[in-house]
């Protein structure tokens, strides 16, 4: 058992710089546990572009992000934990989660894909849900013919309040 007394003889035998590199190991240790346990829980997110943001359209995503379960980072919006976790967000989608341009390697059919829900941020899992059934309904149909169903208001009323929760339009 660790005794207090144990504890101030090993302390005492070592040198400053080996406590304050010890120290910034734990503190590191620390941050990197707890962004790996917030990205578990995190998921595929679809960035509106600048257009979707401060238009009444669909707001179809530019790219789609891996965002870990709470902050976001993306380029042109963080969040405070967004900023902090940065490097390891951008580590998680550079080797683990990679980002999917929503035109390139067919990330658009994200919507129309079998890919589980549960590989989206579950913030957005009800916008995608939406979104399959629409665009499944819809598919090579005119886009007037997309606006004019009722269930795309309900999916209109979603991605704004994805937008809005998320704080993605606020800079």
């Amino acid at each position: 058992m660790i005794t207090k007394e144990k504890l101030k003889r090993f302390l005492r035998r070592r040198t400053r710089s080996e406590l304050i590199a010890a120290s910034f190991i734990a503190i590191f240790a620390v941050y990197a546990l707890t962004y790996v346990v917030n990205s578990a829980a995190g998921g595929y997110w679809p960035i509106p572009d600048d257009a979707s943001v401060s238009s009444n359209s669909l707001g179809d995503p530019e790219d789609i992000l891996w965002q870990p379960r709470f902050g976001y980072s993306a380029a042109r919006w963080s969040s405070t934990l967004g900023i902090l976790y940065s490097p390891l967000i951008h580590i998680d989608r550079r080797w683990l989660h990679k980002t999917h341009g929503f035109e390139d390697d067919g990330a658009g059919m994200y919507y129309q894909s079998s890919r589980p829900l549960t590989d989206f941020h579950p913030e957005t899992r009800e916008y995608v849900r939406l979104a399959r059934v629409l665009y499944s309904r819809h598919a090579r149909r005119p886009r007037q013919e997309l606006e004019a169903d009722p269930d795309f208001l309900l999916l209109r009323a979603e991605n704004e309040r994805m937008i809005a929760e998320s704080g993605w339009n606020s800079r």
